[in-house]
């Protein structure tokens, strides 16, 4: 739903999902505008095996996109015209196992980047295969091109669950801090060549938070911090 900044009165109004199977979405985790007004919207959704009925992008426009998840719950991703809410595209990511958004933000040229978890394995494109360290691990992602192509895939994580909840790119476009928290007691964003990049929590059932800096070009890991107690 857009509304108007200085009356409040409903501008326009975009449906998606699946009519005969409400719980085919979860809730909207994020929405966010680029600099030209055009609407980016997430959520997670998944079809059950067998179901015959896909997700539709767009009630309102009858020829839009039909999506199915290829597994547990996938991500989806709807961007819209900012002003009169039709549908520009709509993707599906995600692989045989549960994928979650939890935020979203777009840079200056109008690439959004994404964050959230994974479990196991998951396949984002052909060139974006990620595999979890252990239960569940963080991801990032930057989407570009005409149709929301995936343009790089990252993990973040340890042996235990860590989830990113939280991103934002800088003015320049260049950089983008993720924020999320994580269980480990040891070896969360660890890499063979940097390994002075690695956090160590305080272990099980004792949740820390990161704070990641990346470049938006390919993703790299440039610091880490960790917040939380002794």
């Amino acid at each position: 739903v857009k509304v108007s900044g200085s009356t409040g009165e409903i501008v326009w109004v975009h449906t998606a999902g699946k009519t005969d199977d409400p719980a085919a979405f979860s809730d909207i985790t994020a929405v966010a505008a680029d600099s030209s007004g055009d609407v980016f919207v997430t959520a997670s959704f998944r079809t059950l095996p067998g179901e015959t009925s896909p997700v539709q992008c767009s009630v309102q426009q009858p020829f839009a996109p039909l999506l199915s998840s290829a597994g547990e719950e996938d991500i989806i991703v709807i961007k819209l015209n900012g002003g009169d809410g039709s549908l520009r595209w709509c993707q599906a990511y995600g692989g045989d196992h549960a994928e979650v958004v939890y935020a979203l933000a777009v840079d200056s040229a109008g690439r959004a980047l994404l964050c959230g978890k994974f479990e196991n394995r998951t396949r984002f494109a052909s060139t974006a295969t990620l595999t979890s360290a252990g239960l569940e691990d963080a991801f990032y992602m930057k989407l570009g091109g005409l149709r929301g192509e995936v343009l790089w895939a990252r993990r973040l994580g340890g042996p235990l669950n860590d989830f990113a909840q939280a991103i934002t790119v800088s003015p320049a476009g260049d950089s983008m801090v993720v924020v999320g928290s994580f269980e480990s007691a040891t070896g969360f964003a660890a890499t063979s060549s940097n390994p002075s990049l690695e956090l160590s929590g305080r272990g099980p059932s004792l949740r820390d938070m990161f704070v990641v800096e990346a470049g938006t070009a390919i993703g790299e890991v440039r610091w880490t911090a960790r917040v939380g107690g002794a």
